[in-house]
């Protein structure tokens, strides 16, 4: 039987994804050297766990207006959070930053900030550590850089073990390293954590149509169209598969 070729959606994620400061990072969209990716490490008490006091208020505030400066004009923000970093602005600081860049499209760069917020000891709480990996996950796959985000991917889940989110995010980084087989334990992974996850169900189907197992992705498709019937990736996806079943070479 023809290997079939599958129309992969999965390489990489949105800009818009990546900038979002809190925003979930499963999405997929169609789509370039800083330290090595972290581990994570023993995270100790910060002042985040606790109320925030007027400094800390005052430092939300200042970080929320480089979040709309960045918007709107991200070098002007860029130099806004330069000016804060020199005022020893500490993570608060180095966020403006890293929010400036992205918007710049300095992938590479603003990935390199994220990263090192998620081990600076005012890095946060686990889950702000995470979401620090999370960000440069998705930069790092903007950027052409799938090892990285990977290991980026990776370290978040040592802070929040089996969140099917960043299983998800880290499927895709090894699509784009065509290693399909960690691929789609992570996909598995991720539907034993969450069964109704319908993009986790298409992904794995495009992962086990790539791999030969026509069965497996027929019914994964299936699954997917259960819970997206109108969803046009997955409709297409299935006329892959159907198309493949039928010994057509699919590209």
């Amino acid at each position: 039987m023809t290997q079939p070729q599958a129309r992969f959606k999965f390489a990489v994620a949105s800009v818009a994804l990546a900038l979002a400061p809190g925003a979930s990072v499963s999405a997929l969209a169609q789509v370039p050297a800083a330290p090595p990716a972290v581990a994570p490490p023993a995270v100790p008490a910060t002042a985040s766990e606790a109320p925030p006091d007027a400094g800390d208020r005052a430092d939300l505030a200042r970080l929320e207006a480089c979040r709309a400066e960045a918007g709107r004009n991200p070098e002007a923000a860029w130099e806004t959070g330069l000016q804060w970093q020199n005022e020893l602005g500490g993570a608060p600081a180095q966020l403006c930053i890293a929010e400036a860049l992205a918007r710049m499209e300095r992938h590479a760069d603003a990935a390199a900030r994220f990263e090192s917020l998620a081990v600076a000891p005012d890095g946060g709480s686990p889950e702000d550590r995470a979401r620090h990996l999370i960000r440069a996950g998705n930069l790092r796959l903007l950027a052409r850089e799938p090892a990285r985000a990977r290991d980026d991917f990776g370290a978040a889940l040592g802070f929040l073990p089996g969140e099917a989110e960043i299983l998800i995010d880290r499927a895709r980084a090894h699509a784009m390293l065509e290693a399909w087989s960690p691929a789609e334990v992570d996909l598995t992974d991720a539907l034993d954590a969450a069964p109704q996850n319908a993009l986790a169900w298409r992904l794995r189907a495009e992962v086990r149509l790539r791999r030969g197992n026509l069965a497996g992705a027929q019914a994964d498709v299936e699954r997917a169209l259960a819970l997206t019937p109108t969803d046009v990736d997955t409709l297409v996806l299935r006329g892959d598969i159907r198309a493949a079943l039928a010994g057509v070479a699919v590209r």
